[in-house]
């Protein structure tokens, strides 16, 4: 998959205009002390340091000052094109490992933010002997030399793509090893598991009937609540930690003109979806993400509910129904001045979940009572008016919070959040461990029971990257940005 052997580079920021912009190196150490470091080869191959002078170049000061880089302190210069010349003011750093991110040899180059500098030097790089880095390449390094565990490499493409503070957090406690840590306390309790099934297995002639009763059905037993409570924890913190770091899903729905796309626009503050009097002009569902009080909400606004004869527009409708389903919560926009129609009050009783939004409240008749008994919030609105919008963000925050058990600040007990991938792999481990509380139960062979832990502790190594899965490796550092 990578190539450890070799000097890779990347750009450590992004290839745009800003103050500064990092190129970065790793490459294997150098265990002979006499020999300069490949790296550095490289390095003075596109970078000069301020102090020598040109008259300097290709003497025994150059060489010497060369040889006695100071690891870990920034030096200025200039950075060197392919053909030798000058292109900027620059710092560079030189870190031995292996107490460096990646364990290896590594450098950086601290250039001005510009797109052209950035590719003239890494150009250079490139031309010098290195190699260019495969998207997440460095943390594979990291990994692979021991730096950091499957769960921490993760979390730094977390922290890279998070949406929101919280979720931040969540990737930043990751990154930490607190993740790690609760994994291998779980497997401390499994192995304790199986060190009592090997009594039981190696003793079974020597304890009494009794005894062996007590080992297998009240120490087990306390083992398996024990291990079942820290996974569903994790499960559940999953739960939490997707709704900090993907956002949760909200989708509108309603019949036709109720003013969906007008309270998608005014929820968003600016005009996102096409607004006209013609029903059915949302064929097709439109998200966009805002933030509320720190929790990303990602709004799907959906073509209205109607029976139709244009194939277009009842796919459309169709597609509405399924994202229904996929929601988190559901705001049923209806217009005020009608009542429920009974496939409207099936929705509602069907999806739990929702608040109902009864717009255009500017145009209904005050002195019309209407009752709506088939919901369990209601919010009058004016979408085209932007009436009762902060109230109705304000209520929906709060359903949300609820909803996905987020409490009203970051909780710590979420820092222990496991991503899609080690969700699975708990889950799997879950249900490993409920047949193996079955086969307890109908007095399975202890070897047997001995098997099935073994399958749960290799789901859990999996998770912070013990066992050797080249395939699972790959996609995991496959969807790194480069330079990571």
């Amino acid at each position: 998959m990578y190539d450890k052997t070799s000097i890779i580079v990347a750009p450590a920021t992004t290839l745009g205009q800003s103050a500064i912009g990092i190129i970065r190196l790793s490459g294997p150490i150098e265990t002979d002390k006499q020999k300069q470091a490949a790296i550095l080869q490289i390095l003075f191959k596109v970078f000069r340091a301020k102090y020598l002078s040109s008259a300097d170049l290709n003497t025994n000061k150059e060489r010497e000052e060369r040889c006695c880089l100071k690891p870990w302190t920034l030096h200025r210069g200039v950075a060197l094109d392919s053909h030798g010349q000058e292109i900027d003011d620059v710092l560079a750093v030189y870190m031995p490992g292996p107490r460096t991110f990646t364990g290896e040899d590594c450098v950086e180059i601290h250039c001005h933010g510009s797109r052209v500098i950035l590719e003239t030097v890494l150009e250079a790089c490139l031309n010098a002997g290195a190699r260019m880095a495969l998207p997440g390449e460095f943390s594979y390094r990291a990994f692979m030399n021991g730096r950091i565990d499957l769960a921490q490499a993760e979390a730094v493409s977390e922290l890279v793509s998070a949406s929101s503070v919280q979720g931040a957090r969540l990737a930043k406690a990751k990154l930490d090893g607190a993740f790690g840590q609760r994994i291998a306390l779980l497997k401390e309790k499994l192995l304790s598991l199986k060190a009592k099934l090997c009594v039981v297995l190696d003793f079974s002639l020597e304890l009494s009937g009794d005894e062996l009763d007590n080992v297998s059905e009240a120490e087990i037993k306390q083992n398996i609540a024990e291990l079942e409570t820290g996974l569903k924890a994790l499960t559940k913190a999953y739960q939490r930690a997707r709704a900090w770091r993907d956002g949760c899903m909200v989708v509108l729905v309603g019949s036709v003109n109720a003013g969906k796309s007008s309270l998608m626009n005014a929820m968003l503050g600016r005009r996102r979806s096409l607004v006209h009097d013609i029903p059915g002009t949302t064929r097709d569902y439109i998200e966009e993400s805002i933030n509320l009080n720190g929790l990303n909400v990602r709004l799907v606004d959906t073509a209205g509910l109607r029976q139709t004869d244009d194939l277009v527009e009842a796919d459309g409708v169709e597609f509405s129904r399924e994202l229904l389903s996929q929601a988190d919560y559901v705001l049923f926009v209806k217009d005020a001045c009608f009542d429920l129609s009974e496939e409207e009050k099936e929705l509602l009783l069907t999806h739990p979940d929702h608040i109902l939004v009864l717009n255009k409240q500017d145009l209904l008749d005050t002195s019309r009572s209407i009752v709506y008994d088939a919901c369990n919030t209601k919010i009058y609105i004016s979408a085209k008016k932007s009436e009762g919008i902060d109230t109705l963000l304000d209520v929906l925050h709060e359903k949300l919070l609820l909803k996905m058990e987020l409490g009203k600040s970051f909780e710590q007990n979420s820092d222990l959040a496991p991503n899609l991938r080690q969700n699975k792999l708990i889950q799997a481990a879950l249900e490993e461990l409920n047949l193996f509380d079955l086969d307890l139960e109908n007095k399975m062979p202890i070897e047997i029971l001995s098997v099935r832990i073994d399958i749960i502790l290799d789901k859990l190594e999996e998770i912070i990257g013990k066992t050797d899965l080249d395939e699972v490796l790959e996609k995991v550092f496959g969807d790194f940005c480069i330079g990571k």
